[in-house]
């Protein structure tokens, strides 16, 4: 398996994603896991087509959460340096209870909603976020909030 950042920002495929975390990590590939996504065309070309911005080749790819396990699961991205992208806490502890084995996952940017509270500038969360967080991380999975790479991280378990 090569998952090089797996992270939850809810603005999905943008410059912040493609741009800073592609270059930091040298990003090869992002995977939008989204299954709902995955079966609308017309938004799977929208995402795909940020490609066109990256400033270095880069795949971006959108499946459904069965398709990212296969593809994890099966070793087809252990040539890739690779982005999953997901787009709520929800979304990475289904791909968690579906069989995704992780140690560690950033959370870079749940933006204001009405009724979520502020943890940060960047992350805010509502009752179930913070179910699905509190999960996420009794299970092990160390919880890191950092918008971009030169960004001083927290541990995002600490601030619930």
């Amino acid at each position: 398996m090569s998952l090089d950042l797996i992270r939850i920002d809810d603005r999905l495929v943008h410059g912040q994603v493609v741009i800073t975390w592609g270059a930091f990590i040298n990003a090869t590939k992002i995977i939008l896991c989204n299954n709902e996504i995955a079966q609308s065309e017309a938004e799977k070309d929208l995402y795909m087509n940020a490609e066109e911005i990256a400033p270095h080749p880069l795949k971006i790819c959108v499946w459904t959460r069965e398709e990212t396990l296969t593809a994890i699961t099966e070793n087809e991205l252990e040539n890739d340096k690779t982005i999953l992208l997901l787009e709520s806490p929800k979304d990475l502890l289904q791909l968690v209870d579906d069989g995704l084995n992780i140690k560690k996952a950033n959370v870079g940017g749940m933006h204001y909603q009405h009724g979520k509270r502020q943890l940060t500038s960047y992350i805010y969360v509502d009752d179930e976020d913070v179910s699905c967080l509190k999960k996420l991380h009794q299970l092990g999975i160390h919880l890191e909030g950092k918008d971009v790479p030169s960004a001083k991280s927290f541990n995002i378990s600490e601030a619930m």
